[in-house]
Order: structure tokens, then C-alpha cells, then sequence
């Protein structure tokens, strides 16, 4: 029988596995299309200003690790840092898991923040 803990190394509280990408539709056929606009789209997202992040679509590596980070760490999800790696950077499991953090987004929403009006 295999130790739970050797599995642990992918467990997510993801709302959606790393291999449910038929969760969200939208995201699958986006992301399988046009992976780098996606990225771009989703670090734009998460981002202070809601803006397209032409940085994560250009360098889609680099981007597609800091918005998995950045979805981690908004929404309290646990994820080791070799896992993210591995995530993102493996062939086709890296479309698995952009997928799995657009749909986390879409899921759980992300609100930018409002610049906030000074009463002078």
C-alpha cells in the first residue's frame, strides 16, 4: 500500500485537480489556443491594476510560475515550491496547470483594488 504522504507532493485545495481541466471549458479551449494571451490575460488579472501583463506573455515560463504563486498565496492553497516548478514547466502539464489557475481565479474572483480617493 503506498504512503499518503508521497502523494502529498501535488495535493492542492485547488477547487479543481491539476487533471480536471474539463472543469472550465472556457479556460481549456483558451488555453489550448492561445496559452501565452491567457497567461497574459490572467497575470493581468491578479495584478494591482488589472492590466494585460505583456511581461508573463512574452517569458511565459517565468510568468506562468509567478501567477501560480500569486494565485497560492491568494487563496491560501498549499502547494511546495518544487511542485509549482514542476507544474510549470513540464510539457502539456504546464497548459494543466495554467488552466487549474484560471479557473481558480474565475471560481474564486479577484477583485483589483480601487485607488482610493483622497477627501482633500
Amino acid at each position: 500500500m503506498a504512503d499518503a504522504g508521497m502523494f502529498s507532493f501535488f495535493s492542492t485545495p485547488y477547487s479543481q485537480g491539476l487533471f480536471g481541466c474539463f472543469g472550465d471549458c472556457q479556460a481549456l479551449c483558451g488555453v489550448c489556443c492561445c496559452q501565452c494571451i491567457w497567461l497574459g490575460l490572467a497575470s493581468g488579472k491578479i495584478n494591482k491594476d488589472g492590466a494585460f501583463d505583456l511581461v508573463s506573455c512574452c517569458c511565459p515560463a517565468i510568468g506562468a510560475y509567478r501567477l501560480r504563486r500569486k494565485v497560492q498565496s491568494l487563496f491560501g492553497i498549499q502547494e511546495s515550491e518544487e511542485a509549482s516548478i514542476c507544474a510549470v514547466s513540464l510539457p502539456c502539464i504546464s497548459q494543466l496547470a495554467l488552466i487549474q489557475d484560471v479557473a481558480e481565479i474565475n471560481k474564486r474572483g479577484v477583485v483589483s483594488p480601487q485607488p482610493q480617493m483622497s477627501s482633500n
